[in-house]
């Protein structure tokens, strides 16, 4: 598959496709290019003997206006979709994380139903409570966070849901009317805002150690001319990065530097930076 892919690339020095097992994403600013992409990738199947299933591809254009291209395969239309998942994770048309989160918070509200005789049993300590709700319903709700530009609103729908689970350990509802905090210090589980700015400052780190070559640190280094749209510019993965590098009186320049050097550390939560206590 691997030289499929490199044979079918008009442009290999370009970051334009992704491949992960029997999983392939085309994509390219331009339908023309794009086009002659899915083209030569066609050719190169057939050359060897394969064919690409049209009824399982789909062509999606990621624009704030209301607008959509077609592509074909051999004359055939591909299905013009408004999301699709890849990789475990939501893409939509108008590129926003929304969907990504809502569909988070449903599976992590799922598994604290199915926990919820675990987490309600009083034979049962809170510090165990504590340990399934971070090695379970945390990284349910935190799937792949390491890349989210969070807005206010987005961090608000996660503590809600945090908390919805957190409440059913200590046996209080909203009527009690008591504080996020109290509930967290009883429970002593990791927050899930904390837990996120962790596990994207270590991203970060891999991605400053990274070498060029890798599709990662090239989509980070990625700038791509033209005019911008009108309106408040959206909210960037570098800037949540940025703003809680700024709270611990860190700026990106030097977070870079201390990545490079693996000198760069988040205060650590009262149980860990991964929420699980350290074993000696």
């Amino acid at each position: 598959m691997d030289r499929i892919t490199q044979a079918a690339n008009p442009d290999p020095e370009c970051l334009n496709e992704l491949l992960f097992a029997d999983d392939q994403a085309l994509f390219s600013p331009d339908k023309d290019t794009l086009q002659e992409h899915i083209n030569q990738l066609n050719r190169q199947c057939e050359a060897h003997g394969m064919r690409i299933n049209i009824k399982k591809t789909e062509a999606i254009t990621f624009s704030r206006n209301e607008t959509t291209t077609a592509f074909n395969i051999e004359g055939n239309a591909l299905l013009n979709a408004t999301e699709f998942k890849y990789l475990g994770s939501f893409f939509t048309k108008d590129s926003r994380i929304d969907r990504e989160i809502e569909v988070r918070c449903q599976k992590a509200n799922s598994i604290s139903y199915q926990l919820a005789p675990l987490l309600k049993h009083e034979s049962i300590p809170i510090a165990t409570k504590a340990k399934l709700i971070n090695s379970i319903f945390l990284t349910t709700l935190t799937y792949q966070c390491q890349t989210w530009p969070l807005t206010q609103g987005l961090k608000n729908k996660l503590v809600t849901c945090e908390m919805r689970c957190l409440r059913k350990v200590v046996n209080k509802t909203r009527r009690d009317k008591t504080r996020n905090e109290v509930i967290r210090a009883q429970v002593g589980a990791t927050p899930v805002l904390q837990h996120v700015e962790n596990q994207q400052i270590k991203w970060f780190g891999h991605l400053m150690r990274m070498p060029t070559d890798q599709p990662a640190h090239q989509a980070f280094n990625s700038r791509y001319s033209g005019k911008r749209p009108r309106g408040r510019p959206r909210r960037r993965w570098s800037d949540s990065v940025a703003d809680t590098l700024k709270g611990h009186n860190n700026s990106l320049c030097e977070a870079s530097h201390l990545a490079v050097e693996r000198r760069l550390h988040l205060p650590a939560t009262p149980n860990g930076t991964s929420g699980r206590k350290k074993v000696k």
